[in-house]
């Protein structure tokens, strides 16, 4: 489900270093350069939630979640599960080593009035 691919972030800072089309100051192209992070990119595949084992990374579906969890809410209404992210599938991927190395990470999602077409709730 995820990748990282080191090339891009090199050619990404060659272009910025290298670039006559970028008209700023060397040493604001390298300041602009150190801001360039790693990111973790994510691919997805259709699975159904009863083919996946409890604790895996998903995106949608219904969240595998610990005993006790409070559903969130915004504005008096559940909020809308998005993700899921299994930490421990994410280390080896993590190039600057500044997540923990296991535990969920949770997305949801709170929609305003109009949206009108995801008023549905899924928990």
């Amino acid at each position: 489900m995820f990748n990282i691919r080191k090339n891009n972030l090199d050619k990404i800072k060659s272009f910025i270093r290298n670039s006559e089309e970028i008209k700023i100051e060397k040493s604001d192209k390298e300041k602009l350069i150190e801001m360039i992070k790693p990111t973790i990119g994510i691919k997805t595949q259709t699975s159904d939630d009863k083919n996946l084992k409890v604790g895996k990374s998903k995106i949608g579906g219904k969240p595998d979640l610990p005993k006790g969890f409070e559903w969130p809410r915004a504005n008096n209404r559940p909020m809308l599960f998005c993700a899921q992210y299994n930490l421990s599938e994410l280390t080896k991927l993590d190039k600057e080593n500044i997540l923990p190395n296991k535990g969920f990470f949770y997305i949801f999602l709170s929609l305003d009035e109009q949206w009108k077409e995801f008023n549905g709730i899924n928990q």
